[in-house]
């Protein structure tokens, strides 16, 4: 289920336009020992979409045929069509994991189109889809209304614009957003090296940002930031990009972010399969807590 407003949303892609029409479907009224008699309910984090599901339609422009791509990996044919309507609705599902910061939203793949219907549009004349299909995703979420609201007006209208405008995303949230989902699938070790990913994203940028003031050249910052976790630590570097009317981050937040890349060196380097979940959910908070700060330094 993608969690947003019934409607239709210009989306664009590499300059290519679509539109894209979402229109939640409840699926049921009982999950598990949970029943309601009436209205609307979601299932917070339903990744598999137990109580509702999106309805969902991709009109893309164009001269269309029934095209097909073998994919190598999968050993499979693939027709080309879903596949383009697939990339145009992660990027809606991408934007909206971004205003919203909800993890649990998942990228649809492939696979997940096993009922689709094809249409061709003319002159205003349909002969039979665009693409569509059903999709699954994220306490118990009710209301007693026709439609469920998921979107504030700010968040609705942030959604729109940067669809129609195909705004850059910031990586380091992305990153982010990808580590608490693999919270959410209990897989601690990704979850780790995808949250030192977007601490390096992040102050990779701030490095280049202001390594620029301190006179560094960006293979300098390039290599500082390569070596953060092996010969830099992150209090060094932190002191080196900071200025001395610069706020500092708490001492705990370093200390948290600096034992989430030694546990990353770890996983990537020794092979380490298994780290504690409760340490992991401590360095992913900590890590994004450390993006936050990063991001103040830019009005700085």
């Amino acid at each position: 289920m993608i969690p947003i407003d019934n409607g239709v949303y210009d989306v664009l892609v590499r300059g290519a336009e679509s539109k894209v029409s979402i229109e939640r479907v409840q699926k049921t009224t009982k999950v598990g020992l949970f029943e309601f008699s009436g209205g609307l309910a979601d299932l917070k984090y339903d990744i598999h979409g137990r109580l509702s599901f999106s309805k969902v339609s991709v009109e893309v422009p164009g001269r269309f045929g029934m095209a097909r791509r073998h994919d190598k990996f999968f050993d499979s044919d693939r027709l080309t069509i879903i596949e383009k309507a697939v990339e145009h609705l992660n990027r809606l599902t991408d934007v909206l994991r971004h205003v919203t910061r909800d993890f649990s939203i998942p990228r649809v793949r492939y696979p997940d189109t096993l009922g689709f219907r094809i249409s061709h549009l003319s002159n205003g004349n349909e002969t039979p889809a665009s693409v569509g299909f059903s999709t699954g995703t994220g306490g118990i979420i009710m209301t007693t209304g026709v439609q469920m609201q998921y979107l504030s007006v700010p968040q609705k209208n942030e959604v729109i614009l940067k669809l129609r405008e195909e705004t850059s995303l910031d990586a380091s949230i992305s990153f982010l957003l990808d580590a608490k989902s693999a919270l959410l699938d209990e897989d601690y070790s990704l979850a780790t090296v995808l949250a030192v990913i977007a601490l390096e994203v992040a102050f990779s940028e701030a490095a280049t940002r202001r390594g620029k003031k301190k006179g560094l050249k960006p293979e300098q910052v390039e290599e500082l930031v390569k070596a953060l976790g092996i010969k830099t630590s992150l209090e060094n570097l932190l002191k080196l990009l900071l200025e001395a009317t610069d706020p500092v981050p708490d001492s705990r937040i370093v200390e948290t972010c600096s034992g989430a890349i030694t546990m990353r060196n770890h996983v990537v380097h020794r092979g380490v399969r298994v780290v504690p979940k409760g340490e992991t959910e401590e360095r992913v908070v900590a890590v994004e807590k450390m993006l936050d700060f990063l991001s103040s330094l830019k009005n700085t």
